[in-house]
């Protein structure tokens, strides 16, 4: 009788640490995956029901995600928040829920507003969002309202979104994911290299 397949190691059972190529591997898929989320959240949603918004003509996603900050609050999450998460010996009580929401819009608010103050330094003004008119804004770069959002979503990533695609990467096989990261990691340096030559 043939021997079950060992599990594929993951980040949240524990057989993964940021020792291991896979660790980084998975970190960066997420990166991705949430990148490409919040840009298709934006093109898709905000661009249809909020009147004014608009992404400009490059809205249409290429292999490169444009919406970098959704990617590095996902890897933020998984670096920072998750050692603490998973220490919760009741991980679903009220006092828990607040405190993971609490600790997603901190590290949410910082990663967004480390993005608007790179892109201010490099461009001189920052043309994908602009917190000015918004109360209780930080140089326009975060909002209590973006904040919030982050504290929301950080939430439901760690209650929800994170379990279920962990167990999807569990049950996937090694080489499957690591041919996935090589595809998805080797033409979104390429498109950077392409819209770096653009730009310059």
């Amino acid at each position: 009788m043939a021997k079950p397949a060992e599990p594929t190691p993951t980040i949240m059972n524990g057989r993964l640490t940021w020792r291991n190529f896979g660790f980084w591997r998975n970190v960066y898929l997420y990166f991705w995956l949430f990148a490409l989320a919040g840009h298709l959240l934006e093109f898709f949603i905000l661009q249809l029901i909020v009147p004014g918004y608009d992404l400009g003509p490059d809205a249409i996603p290429t292999v490169t995600p444009l919406a970098a900050p959704y990617g590095l609050g996902a890897a933020a999450f998984i670096l920072v928040i998750w050692p603490l998460f998973k220490r919760f010996k009741k991980p679903k009580t009220v006092k828990n829920i607040v405190l993971t929401f609490l600790l997603a819009a901190l590290l949410g608010g910082i990663v967004e507003y480390i993005c608007a103050a790179v892109v201010v330094a490099i461009d001189g003004v920052n043309i994908y969002w602009n917190y000015s008119n918004s109360p209780l804004n930080l140089n326009g770069y975060i909002s209590l309202g973006s904040v919030s959002l982050f504290g929301a979503l950080g939430t439901l990533f760690f209650y929800f979104i994170f379990p279920a695609i962990e167990d999807l990467f569990e049950r996937a096989p090694i080489k499957l994911l690591n041919l996935i990261f090589f595809v998805l990691f080797g033409t979104y340096v390429a498109d950077l290299i392409a819209l770096f030559i653009k730009a310059m």
